[in-house]
């Protein structure tokens, strides 16, 4: 799987916004979970150059969980998803990237330092 950091701007700054994972063919839509490595590096491209005409699913923090072995891998709850997609009229074969806010997969991999540190 393919994956991208897009930056925006702040303060003069880059910033990365969104971590976006290019699955297409790549899913099977009948597993429970699909984890994805975190490791860089990562192609990372400005926000304009994103593609809005490509299909994609918004994951959010209540999609993703950690891998509970691979302390840099996160874990997307697929039959959520699958029912979103169907619900909006969508087909699941035909979704080609993923999108996940930076912020929530930082979020998501801190939790790891945090239950280390009090040996959770």
């Amino acid at each position: 799987m393919k994956t991208t950091v897009y930056y925006d701007y702040f303060e003069g700054k880059q910033v990365p916004i969104w971590f976006v994972i290019y699955i297409y063919g790549e899913v099977n839509w009948n597993d429970q979970y699909i984890y994805i490595p975190i490791n860089a590096p990562f192609e990372i491209l400005d926000r304009g150059n994103f593609d809005p005409d490509v299909l994609s699913v918004s994951i959010t923090m209540g999609d993703l969980t950690r891998h509970l072995k691979h302390h840099s891998t996160i874990g997307i709850y697929l039959p959520r998803l699958k029912q979103a997609i169907h619900d909006f009229g969508g087909n699941v074969d035909e979704v080609q990237q993923f999108i996940i806010q930076v912020a929530d997969v930082e979020e998501l991999l801190q939790f790891n330092v945090i239950r280390e540190h009090f040996g959770w």
